[in-house]
């Protein structure tokens, strides 16, 4: 009986430690788990303060070439009252390249902002847009005091102002006058005909208008009397 009993308390014992072990074991993985989804969370704040900082620079490398932009666009004007209208170009010019690393629609000969590209808000995309527009136009009206007069790059500029701003007068007067040079008397015509809407008593749009009707209706004579000479 001695011997039976003590054989018992010997494997209540074993039982007793085997219970104890497995609660050691079970502690211990709770504490590892425990551990490593702290060290998750740790990670996951780091990450987050690094896209926030990243956010933060990208705003402010942002609104450095806005600032930039109008800044080179400022000093253009300043050339061009001076009649320094080759370095007015150049500021003009310097002050789109800023812009292009901004605006999404066109290619970034500077390096990009993030993977995505910048997130302008509205007042910045209005400021990009405006200066956008004034370089564009003050392009025109340079390059129209520059000899030899580059009439299709004139042309070009007040069409991207014209695509934004289709009443903007300045443009289609200029628009007007190279399609004039070019030798497209139609297009010409419609350009002044719309400056002269919002300009009726401006003599320089009215004086290329006559010399674009005049031009036209040269051209229908001389059209005319060679349909009578090949028919007639």
């Amino acid at each position: 009986m001695v011997a039976k009993s003590r054989l018992e308390e010997g494997r209540g014992r074993r039982k007793d430690h085997f219970i104890a072990t497995k609660r050691m074991r079970g502690v211990r993985i709770l504490a590892g788990l425990e551990s490593a989804g702290g060290k998750r969370k740790e990670a996951s704040g780091i990450e987050q303060q690094q896209q926030l900082q990243h956010c933060i620079s990208r705003r402010q490398a942002m609104e450095k070439r806005l600032l930039e932009a109008r800044q080179y666009k400022e000093e253009g004007n300043q050339r061009y009252r001076e009649g320094r209208y080759r370095d007015a170009v150049s500021r003009y010019h310097r002050a789109l390249l800023q812009l292009r690393g901004l605006d999404p629609s066109l290619p970034a000969p500077l390096p990009p902002l993030g993977a995505r590209g910048p997130v302008l808000t509205e007042e910045q995309q209005k400021m990009l847009e405006s200066t956008q527009t004034d370089c564009y136009n003050n392009l025109a009206a340079c390059l129209l005091q520059m000899e030899p007069v580059n009439y299709e790059r004139v042309r070009e500029y007040s069409q991207k102002v014209l695509e934004r701003q289709p009443s903007n007068a300045k443009a289609l007067y200029r628009a007007g006058v190279a399609s004039f040079h070019l030798q497209d008397y139609d297009q010409a015509r419609r350009y002044l005909q719309a400056a002269t809407d919002h300009q009726p008593k401006d003599a320089n749009v009215r004086r290329y208008l006559q010399r674009t009707e005049s031009e036209l209706s040269s051209y229908h004579q001389k059209e005319k009397q060679l349909y009578l000479g090949m028919f007639g």
